[in-house]
């Protein structure tokens, strides 16, 4: 019998490892995100967009839009010479989407 138990609890003690790490891996994704110029309602291109935490920078194509790996919590920062820079937390709700928007003043 105690064979059969060190047996079943280095099979749990395995699983736990297992799932705990790929919820490490799960935290991060790529972030995807439209930049709108907010009195215009146009795109903006050539936005740079970089995380914080990571210091990986990427930049809005010529239809706004930007990919980016994050986690939850992140600080995303949006740089431009034409537009008003602008930073965002990444938390839980946004980080949850499939895609967030950002409006940058003039």
């Amino acid at each position: 019998m105690s064979i059969l138990i060190k047996h079943f609890s280095k099979q749990l003690l395995y699983i736990f490892f297992l799932t705990f790490s790929f919820s490490l891996f799960a935290q991060q994704k790529w972030v995807q995100g439209n930049i709108i110029i907010d009195n215009s309602n146009e795109i903006a291109e050539g936005v740079y967009v970089t995380n914080k935490r990571t210091k990986h920078t990427t930049k809005s194509n010529f239809a706004g839009i930007f990919f980016l790996q994050a986690q939850v919590n992140d600080t995303i920062i949006f740089q431009s010479e034409w537009y008003e820079n602008r930073n965002i937390i990444l938390k839980p709700l946004l980080f949850s989407k499939d895609q967030i928007v950002v409006h940058l003043g003039m």
